[in-house]
């Protein structure tokens, strides 16, 4: 098997890398604007947005607290990025979505350095095999889809590997403790998987990386102790404990093993990549039992960590959904590059497998793209958008749905998000609302929550509402293709 990989010289690596990556990039920029908003998006966009609109570090779109509120969310890390990216590109959706696709090169960049300086794959056409097939995977088109904060907790992860794969040990413990430090602030679920990370890594590689394992947790401590601080100063600990409490197991609504609640858990094991990779890992597994000698015994068993441990550590802890799916399989694929690299498995076993691998990429970023070229004339929020600037005053304090946020934030003196903030709204935002837009049910079933009397105005947009990340036949589309937003105002 290495004659077939050694056709790639060494000296161009870098310059098609750099390639692929313009390539995902320029296709994700074309792509972004044609996904519906999300219903996550607006809640984690609108902390950033209002500071730069004026309004301070505050948000009107964030469960358990209200806009008059210091924000203090559970991933304040992907806010402090957002609020320079939009002082310089401007508050828009693409804007707020485009800052991903930084987070995704810049990762793919360190994973791809910390490749080649530790040796885990020796082909320059492995390594880029491996990047290629991670821009292509279904996690990260959901992540850059959703506009969530995912992406950035992708980046640390990257920073961590490198760090890890630098050859200078006061450099590698240096980068692994800042790692651990902004960890915690990039999100906690990144927390829990790093923490997995170490214990495998003092458990499958005895006590050789117990030095780092420790510079990495200690960045965490103090990580913590820095984010404790930053919102005791601003008295809204208890707000941020509470919200990170909403993505834990103690979760009131996970309790139970109802067959909805535990597939809301496990949803991430419903990746079409992560299966993909899931059945590629076997085919590999099953060669390897079999080849005497058997090579390359801790690949395999990292790979089976990534698959089984990752998802199971991450449900006990709170849930696994689909876009933390990278979680496994970033570990799952160095495994099953570092056999094919390493000419572990027999002709037969190595092309069933690499066929898998590469139809899990295939029913990633590429499906979606060639979806949301298909129904690019929908342009959902370019007409959300033109919509809500026609119906829409200056001096309204608005309450609406998610396909209104990106054309009412920059327009509204308030805007509320009618998903999340309900729970956090006051007695005085009811009062000073003047219009909602939304769709009818919504309305007719909050509308006395919000007091006075309201009449529709006339105005209304239906919206479709395609889900472009699921596959062609999914009854996704037979329940609900068009959203119709009215507006409704007071008086």
């Amino acid at each position: 098997m290495t004659s077939r990989t050694k056709f790639l010289s060494t000296r161009n690596e870098l310059a098609i890398l750099a390639l692929i990556l313009l390539i995902f990039s320029a296709a994700t920029l074309i792509s972004l604007d044609g996904f519906p908003v999300h219903i996550d998006e607006v809640g984690y966009t609108d902390p950033a947005a209002s500071y730069v609109l004026g309004h301070g570090f505050t948000s009107g779109a964030w469960y358990g607290q209200n806009h008059n509120e210091f924000w203090s969310g559970n991933v304040p890390l992907h806010q402090f990025a957002l609020i320079p990216w939009f002082q310089s590109f401007g508050f828009s959706q693409l804007a707020s979505r485009s800052i991903n696709v930084l987070y995704i090169v810049l990762s793919c960049l360190l994973l791809w350095d910390g490749l080649r300086r530790s040796g885990f794959l020796h082909e320059p056409m492995w390594r880029l095999c491996f990047i290629g097939f991670l821009l292509c995977s279904y996690s990260v088109i959901l992540t850059l889809a959703y506009g969530r904060p995912d992406a950035i907790t992708f980046m640390v992860a990257s920073a961590a590997y490198w760090g890890l794969c630098l050859n200078w040990k006061i450099a590698r413990r240096l980068v692994l403790a800042i790692s651990g430090f902004v960890a915690v602030w990039a999100g906690l679920q990144l927390v829990a998987v790093l923490a997995f990370a170490g214990i495998v890594a003092v458990v499958v590689w005895r006590w050789r990386f117990l030095p780092e394992v420790i510079s990495l947790g200690f960045g965490g401590f103090l990580g913590t102790l820095a984010l404790v601080g930053y919102f005791g100063y601003h008295g809204t600990l208890d707000d941020f404990i509470a919200s990170v409490r909403g993505h834990t197991a103690g979760r009131s609504d996970l309790q139970g093993m109802s067959f909805f609640k535990l597939r809301h858990r496990l949803g991430g094991l419903s990746d079409p990549s992560l299966i993909l990779v899931g059945v590629a890992m076997v085919i590999a597994a099953i060669a390897w039992f079999f080849n005497k000698p058997r090579l390359e015994n801790r690949s395999v068993l990292l790979g089976f960590i990534g698959l089984v441990g990752v998802p199971v550590w991450m449900a006990v802890l709170g849930v696994f959904p689909q876009y933390y799916a990278w979680f496994a399989i970033l570990p799952a694929t160095m495994a099953l590059f570092r056999l094919y690299d390493r000419s572990a498995l027999k002709k037969t076993a190595f092309s069933l497998s690499l066929a898998t691998v590469i139809l899990a990429a295939l029913v990633g970023f590429p499906r979606v793209f060639f979806n949301v070229m298909m129904h690019r004339s929908d342009q959902v929020n370019e007409k959300s958008e033109l919509f809500v600037k026609s119906v829409l005053r200056s001096d309204d304090y608005a309450i609406i749905a998610k396909q209104a946020y990106f054309g009412t934030k920059p327009l509204a003196k308030r805007t509320f998000y009618i998903q999340w903030y309900m729970d956090a709204i006051t007695d005085e935002d009811k009062t000073n609302l003047s219009v909602a837009i939304m769709d009818e049910t919504t309305f007719q079933r909050l509308s006395p929550e919000f007091g006075g009397k309201w009449h529709p105005t006339g105005e209304s947009i239906s919206l479709p509402q395609r889900n472009l990340l699921r596959f062609p036949w999914s009854d996704w589309f037979e329940k609900n293709p068009v959203i119709p937003l009215h507006v409704y105002r007071r008086g």
